[in-house]
Order: structure tokens, then sequence, then C-alpha cells
């Protein structure tokens, strides 16, 4: 069952390379960290959770950047 979790993440992050818009590339791999956070917390691989969470966290970073400047040039 928590390999399952895993090959999610995997699946996702890999579908979110074929993207072609870097926003929606952006939100699938910030999904799959998080299934990637679930698996290293339930597998007590600490690297794998911790490593999740700082990709989730330059992604929401980056997802705020790009909606804020689209919010400008529509302003």
């Amino acid at each position: 069952m928590i390999d399952i979790i895993g090959y999610l993440a995997l699946s996702l992050a890999l579908i979110a390379m074929m993207c072609k818009r870097i926003q929606t590339l952006r939100w699938i791999h910030l999904i799959s960290c998080m299934f990637y956070m679930a698996y290293g917390i339930v597998s007590k691989a600490n690297p794998v959770a911790i490593g999740a969470l700082l990709f989730g966290l330059i992604h929401v970073y980056h997802l705020y950047k790009l909606n804020t400047a689209k919010n400008k040039l529509i302003h």
C-alpha cells in the first residue's frame, strides 16, 4: 500500500515533466510533492519528505510569482 503512494507520486512527476505550460507543470508537480511527502512520512524516509517539502515550497513561490505577474498585466 505504501508503495502505491510512491508510484503515484512518481507518475504525477513524470506527467508534470511532459507539460508544455510552466504553470500546469508546477501545479501537477506540487501535487506530486504532496504524495512524496506522504510517502516519505509513512515509510519513515525523512530525506524524501524533506526534499518534497522544499520542492513544494519552491513551486508555491513560483506559482505566486506567476499569478501576481499575470494580475499586473490584467490591471
